[in-house]
C-alpha cells in the first residue's frame, strides 16, 4: 500500500535521493552525462530541507511513501510559465521505476490538483522536455492538451521542452 501525504522537512534526503535517482534514469541519453553524474542526493538534499522549512515557499510539496520509504513525490504551486490567470503549476513529478506502472502517477496527479484547487487554482500547466516520450505519453494519457513550446534552461545547457495544461482541474480528480 502506497500512502500519499504532505512532505515535510524530515522527508527531504528522501526526496533529494529519488529526485536524482529518477533524474539518472529519466534523462539518460538526454541530458548530459556530466551534469547528471554531478547529481548528488546531498546536494540536493540540502536545497529541499530549505524549501520545506521555509514558511514563505508558495508551493506545496506530497510525497508517495510504501513501507516507510519515500518511493515518488510531486511538487505544486504557483506557475512559472505563460499561463492564464487562474492557474497552478505542476512543478515536479518523480517516481522510482519501482514504483511505476501501478497507479501512482495518476494518484499523484490528482492529489497535485486537490493541492491546486485548496490554493485557489482552477487549472494546471506543467513543462515536459521535448524528449521524454514517456513523460508525454503519460500527460496526454490524463487529458493535457498541448500548449506552448519553450526551452528549460539548466545553468550551463538549455533543452526543448512542451507545455501541457488542463483547463479544469476536476478532469485530473475523475
Amino acid at each position: 500500500m502506497i500512502e500519499i501525504r504532505p512532505a515535510t522537512a524530515h522527508d527531504a534526503h528522501d526526496i533529494a535521493s529519488v529526485h536524482v535517482t529518477v533524474w539518472r534514469e529519466a534523462y539518460h541519453g538526454v541530458m548530459p552525462q556530466a551534469f547528471l553524474d554531478a547529481l548528488t542526493p546531498e546536494a540536493r538534499a540540502e536545497a529541499w530541507a530549505e524549501r520545506l522549512a521555509d514558511p514563505e515557499d508558495e508551493t506545496r510539496t506530497l510525497v508517495a511513501v510504501r513501507g516507510g520509504q519515500v518511493v515518488g513525490f510531486c511538487t505544486v504551486g504557483p506557475s512559472r510559465l505563460d499561463a492564464p490567470d487562474g492557474y497552478g503549476e505542476l512543478h515536479a513529478i518523480n517516481i522510482l521505476v519501482t514504483a511505476q506502472h501501478q497507479g501512482l502517477g495518476r494518484r499523484l496527479m490528482g492529489e497535485a490538483a486537490r493541492a491546486l484547487q485548496s490554493m485557489g487554482y482552477t487549472g494546471l500547466t506543467l513543462s515536459v522536455l521535448r524528449d521524454s516520450p514517456a513523460g508525454r505519453m503519460f500527460y496526454e494519457s490524463l487529458g493535457g492538451t498541448l500548449s506552448g513550446r519553450h526551452n528549460d534552461d539548466f545553468g550551463d545547457f538549455q533543452l526543448p521542452a512542451v507545455e501541457y495544461r488542463w483547463a479544469d482541474l476536476n478532469a485530473l480528480l475523475a
